[in-house]
């Protein structure tokens, strides 16, 4: 456990923090809000977070902390509409002809 005292230390993962947590048990939480993520919690879903028995948190096959939000996923027929760094440009072709085109 070493200078932990046996508890994986509090940790934000980007949605929820996670309280300190007694090694190889795994903490659970109530799904992010609806203002996180778009949607009311499913069915009162929960996420989980593993803390090993060496006092650290479970790392996925990347080496990343990883918690478990399978429980938090849309209802059925729920649709999520995300747009991103959208970027339209527009080029003028009018003086161009097609042998120009095919350079």
């Amino acid at each position: 456990a070493g200078l932990n005292n046996g508890l994986c230390p509090p940790s934000f993962d980007g949605l929820l923090c996670w309280p300190a947590t007694i090694a190889n048990t795994t903490a659970q939480l109530a799904c992010p809000p609806r203002v996180v993520l778009g949607y009311e919690n499913p069915n009162n879903g929960t996420a989980t977070k593993r803390c090993l028995a060496s006092a650290v948190w479970y790392n996925n096959s990347e080496g990343i902390a990883w918690s478990n939000y399978t429980a938090c996923t849309p209802p059925q027929g729920y649709y999520i509409t995300a747009i991103e760094n959208i970027e339209i440009t527009h080029a003028e072709y009018a003086k161009a002809n097609n042998s120009t085109l095919l350079m």
